[in-house]
């Protein structure tokens, strides 16, 4: 019966780092779901970074905060701009499953070229 109780349990992440890896996912899922939805309901006629609106009331599922974001990503960048909450949804979920692995410079080196993709695909757009 002793020997059950010796046998090793592995190391893992400790409480603290779960705890702030689910909420640094749980963040990025956060935004994404605000991002998508300003950019669905997105309407010319709300006030925002390019336009005063019309004077009525303010048609974005999100408000006029939703509004100006919408507003400013798709001035800039276009329609690319429903691609990036998926590219912060995926960058949460890379840093999500990589988090705790001790493997600070792989993980560095990993994301690198996603960050240069991000990059590259809005100075392009």
């Amino acid at each position: 019966m002793a020997a059950g109780r010796n046998q090793a349990v592995p190391l893992g992440p400790g409480r603290l780092q779960r705890v702030l890896r689910e909420a640094l996912m749980l963040l990025c899922v956060g935004i994404t779901v605000f991002l998508l939805v300003a950019l669905i309901s997105y309407d010319i006629n709300d006030p925002g970074w390019s336009s005063s609106g019309s004077g009525g009331p303010v048609h974005n599922l999100v408000g006029v905060t939703g509004a100006w974001i919408a507003d400013v990503l798709l001035s800039l960048i276009g329609y690319v701009a429903f691609v990036f909450p998926w590219l912060l949804f995926l960058l949460g979920l890379h840093f999500y499953r990589r988090m705790g692995r001790g493997d600070e410079d792989g993980e560095a080196a990993d994301i690198a070229p996603a960050i240069r993709g991000i990059a590259l695909l809005v100075v392009v757009a």
